[in-house]
């Protein structure tokens, strides 16, 4: 996941959905397990150069759909060694999020995306 060595900064936009993928694009979307997300957050800390950063985007939709928990998140982030000094969030604008026929169509009216700017504890 990570090249030798380390950086200032360092960005992850995972998979958002902890489930299994069935087509290659699907891979894009779901990550099972959040082992891709875990596996970012594990490594992070040696990777990062002293006072470095990395940034972690993420979609909450897992979340509304009862895969993942917030809690989850926060303490994988604290297992790994790492603090969240910000995170600045959005409101997705795509198509789906206002298509009342999609039947997630509520949890992506709730959905937020995030930036989690995380450093070394």
């Amino acid at each position: 996941m990570f090249p030798p060595g380390r950086a200032p900064l360092i960005v992850c936009n995972p998979p958002w959905i902890p489930a299994t993928p069935h087509s290659s694009l699907d891979s894009a979307v779901y990550d099972p397990g959040s082992r891709m997300l875990f596996r970012f957050l594990n490594g992070l800390p040696d990777h990062l150069e002293p006072g470095g950063e990395g940034w972690l985007v993420l979609s909450d939709l897992a979340e509304h759909l009862g895969l993942r928990s917030r809690e989850d998140l926060l303490a994988a982030i604290k297992a790994a060694g790492l603090k969240v000094t910000e995170r600045l969030d959005t409101k997705p604008t795509h198509p789906k999020a206002s298509d009342r026929d999609d039947p997630l169509f509520e949890a992506r009216k709730a959905e937020v995306t995030s930036l989690w700017r995380l450093v070394r504890r």
